[in-house]
């Protein structure tokens, strides 16, 4: 019975092990990174926290740590489920906006990843967005 007991245990470690990990494919995208390299966005924003939920910095960069148009939001403080879906909304609104001024193209944002960076002791949060623009047909 103990041999039993043994192969069973043996096969649950077995299956717990993850033989498949996915390498991340944006590890150079990193918070220092962009803070070394993308000093000069073709586009930014900066938000008062008095008109919004976080007091952040919207750019946009082209051809910058690999990625053609990336929309970059940038906030100081934590990493809370308030201040994710704060930047996230600064993204749609962001893409929104766009979309309508130009009704003849469409403007979509992928998240690639949120980065911490520590400046002065104090965490700074950067989530990184690739953007797609599309030509629509009249």
């Amino acid at each position: 019975m103990k041999w039993l007991a043994a192969i069973i245990c043996g096969l649950l470690i077995l299956a717990g092990c993850d033989k498949g990990l996915v390498p991340d494919p944006h590890v150079g995208l990193t918070a220092q990174a962009a803070y070394d390299t993308c000093r000069k966005p073709a586009e930014y924003h900066s938000v008062s926290p008095f008109s919004f939920p976080i007091s952040a910095k919207v750019m946009r960069h082209s051809k910058c740590l690999g990625i053609d148009d990336m929309l970059m939001v940038v906030w100081f403080g934590e990493r809370s489920e308030k201040n994710m879906l704060a930047a996230k909304l600064l993204v749609m609104m962001y893409t929104d906006s766009y979309n309508d001024n130009h009704p003849d193209e469409h403007l979509s944002a992928t998240h690639l990843k949120t980065d911490e960076l520590k400046v002065d002791e104090e965490k700074t949060y950067v989530m990184f967005n690739q953007l797609s623009l599309e030509k629509l047909k009249k």
